[in-house]
């Protein structure tokens, strides 16, 4: 039987009944590793550290927002936004005047629920007393969501569960990007032969590229060996999954969408090839077009809904309209708390 709550995407069970097992994404700590060591993406790191991270401790000077950026399944903070929002040639995002930025770098193979209560606990730790701004892409606008509706249920948020204390949070704001707000087919699909979806993933993974061949061959094998299923944090975002409506007629959800706004892309199409090959590439395949989360899905609540026309699923944050509406969104919240955001208008404008 699955159980849900009000902010928690729960697991779905097992065809024989029992509850899925978690497992570890073998590639994830090696990713974060080589990723933040790799030059490019140094002073990304620097500027935007994780919030994990157990040396990450309270911001060196106080904010009036914090942003946190969460990044999507079987990836990490640096690949997802380390080439625009915080590194690149023209970053969005960089600390300074009230601003902190930070990642929450993740296991996406992990349950839903086990990422939204680090999200939490590491927010509640490190992060209160500010506005804050969760910006989800993909996956992470589902970690994101649950996270501000788990914070406004345990009274984390000032205004809705009596007086606010010192450490209450002074607004929560969330954004997501192509998040699966009612789950995605991928994860129907890739159920069906998971070992060859997920475990292909590592092979070509750019994360991994750079490490020898042998330590390549040896998490590809192991996964072979660990996947006879597809992982819980994968398996979560099931369209078959009946706590997606739920969570969105909920209360929660309901206190939630009066705060996201969700964008989702609507790829051009290749007008040119034959109308079966428009229809294999529209189907839900990570990394060809948006088909990885359908537009539907994407934009499937919230106060603000809106479609990038002519944007893939990973290339939100190259968009100028995008990335003036994260900066309008950090400026909306310094100023409620009386200070001032400004992001460059060329970085605004520019793709990075």
């Amino acid at each position: 039987m699955i159980r849900t709550t009000g902010c928690v995407v729960l697991p779905l069970p097992r065809r024989d009944g029992r509850c899925s097992e978690p497992l570890r994404d073998p590639s994830f700590p090696i990713a974060v590793r080589m990723l933040e060591r790799h030059p490019g993406y140094a002073q990304a790191a620097q500027a935007c550290p994780d919030l994990a991270d157990p040396h990450t401790g309270a911001p060196l000077m106080p904010a009036s927002c914090n942003v946190v950026l969460v990044h999507g399944g079987l990836s990490n903070g640096l690949a997802d936004f380390g080439g625009s929002l915080i590194g690149g040639r023209l970053p969005l995002l960089a600390p300074g005047g009230g601003i902190n930025i930070f990642r929450y770098e993740h296991d996406t193979w992990l349950p839903v629920e086990d990422n939204v209560a680090e999200l939490v606990g590491q927010v509640q730790t490190k992060l209160a007393g500010a506005a804050l701004l969760l910006i989800g892409f993909s996956r992470g606008g589902i970690v994101a969501t649950r996270a501000a509706a788990r914070l406004r249920e345990i009274g984390a948020v000032a205004g809705d569960a009596g007086p606010p204390g010192p450490s209450a949070l002074r607004g929560v704001r969330v954004m997501t990007f192509g998040s699966p707000h009612r789950g995605f087919g991928t994860a129907d699909i890739v159920n069906r032969m998971p070992r060859l979806g997920y475990c292909l993933q590592f092979l070509v993974s750019s994360a991994l590229a750079a490490l020898p061949f042998a330590t390549r061959a040896s998490i590809f094998l192991r996964s072979l060996w660990r996947l006879s299923q597809l992982p819980p944090g994968i398996a979560n975002l099931s369209p078959a999954n009946p706590e997606f409506e739920q969570f969105i007629r909920s209360p929660a959800g309901r206190w939630v969408g009066r705060r996201l706004h969700a964008f989702g892309g609507a790829p051009r199409e290749p007008r040119r090839l034959p109308a079966w090959c428009r229809a294999l590439l529209a189907r839900p395949v990570p990394g060809i077009g948006d088909g990885a989360v359908s537009l539907r899905s994407a934009t499937a609540y919230g106060v603000g809904r809106r479609e990038v026309r002519g944007c893939g699923h990973q290339e939100y944050f190259t968009r100028a309209e995008v990335r003036l509406a994260i900066a309008g969104h950090i400026r909306q919240l310094a100023a409620a708390v009386g200070r001032a955001f400004s992001a460059s208008p060329a970085a605004c404008r520019a793709a990075s």
